[in-house]
């Protein structure tokens, strides 16, 4: 649901692309830069210096261009994502593209590259058009784990920090529990460097007034359930929200880098014909979500000392 695209410095710094692409990336619009080679940004500056050198690009336009680069001390990068394919510093930036090609879901460049996921960039920017550089921020995806890690995994990898809310999450049903674990799995397969997860659900407690049903499941059996999921030195938070103004219901994934909402929740569907719908949240939408699920979140109540629960 994010494509990363492997997107030529020299391209990028020209004036009249940099205006069709710099709006185009960002996680919320299902679209990043790969940071090929690692120091992309840099090749980008250097070609920006070498153009205004060179008279083809006033200074105005040069330091707009240097600004669109910059990314704030200490705020997440939305726009660009590590990659970890080789790069030959000694050949042209396409032929290493060419060589890498499968490690990105699109090439986009002005020079000729022969792969199935190459985009050429032309005068008229009909690669805007090209179906391999168009996205979709909502799909319908199948119930089942390995679907679902696979659809949200591009917003994982470069995390930090990691939210799952799920309000009905039961530790006692296998249906949640292998979610989680296919997730902590592709974490640790995949060399992630987040070591801890968020879990925000509904305390046991906090049943309707009518309702006399017992406890989906107790703070032991929480512990006990989840503790054989976790790697060595990993661990995983949980946070019981009781309701406050508001109910908690809507379930979603909530990274430092962005947000994703999925309708039917992180578990499996008893068929393998069950779907759900799953869609990125909106810059503005994902750091309303990512307040909400603070520890004094104006919406729902905790209490740190006994609702927030840390099983390693």
């Amino acid at each position: 649901m994010i494509k990363e695209i492997a997107l030529d410095p020299c391209l990028f710094a020209q004036w009249q692309h940099h205006l069709a692409l710099r709006d185009s990336f960002g996680v919320e619009k299902g679209r990043v830069i790969s940071a090929f080679p690692k120091k992309w940004r840099g090749h980008v500056r250097e070609e920006v210096t070498r153009l205004e050198a060179a008279g083809e690009i006033g200074p105005v336009k040069a330091n707009s261009l240097r600004t669109w680069l910059d990314v704030p001390m200490g705020a997440p990068d939305l726009r660009v994502v590590g990659n970890k394919a080789s790069y030959d510093g000694t050949k042209a930036w396409h032929l290493n593209a060419a060589d890498a090609w499968k490690s990105f879901d699109a090439i986009l460049s002005h020079q000729e590259i022969e792969t199935k996921n190459a985009i050429l960039a032309d005068e008229d920017r009909e690669y805007e058009r090209d179906p391999k550089f168009a996205v979709e921020t909502q799909r319908t995806i199948q119930r089942r784990c390995q679907p679902m890690i696979d659809c949200v995994w591009p917003l994982l990898r470069d995390s930090k920090v990691v939210k799952l809310v799920e309000p009905h999450f039961n530790p006692r049903k296998p249906r949640f529990r292998d979610v989680l674990e296919a997730l902590l799995e592709r974490l640790h397969v995949e060399g992630a460097s987040i070591r801890e997860i968020e879990l925000h659900v509904r305390h046991p407690e906090d049943n309707d007034p009518q309702d006399t049903s017992p406890l989906n499941f107790t703070i032991s059996e929480l512990k006990q359930q989840l503790s054989p999921l976790l790697r060595s030195g990993w661990s995983l938070r949980a946070h019981l929200w009781s309701r406050g103004r508001e109910k908690m219901h809507p379930r979603y994934l909530l990274t430092d880098r962005g947000g994703i909402q999925i309708d039917h929740g992180w578990d499996e569907g008893e068929h393998d014909t069950e779907t759900t719908p799953i869609h990125l949240l909106s810059r503005a939408r994902w750091g309303q979500e990512m307040e909400r699920y603070k520890l004094c979140s104006a919406d729902f109540e905790i209490n740190p000392n006994s609702d927030v629960v840390v099983i390693s």
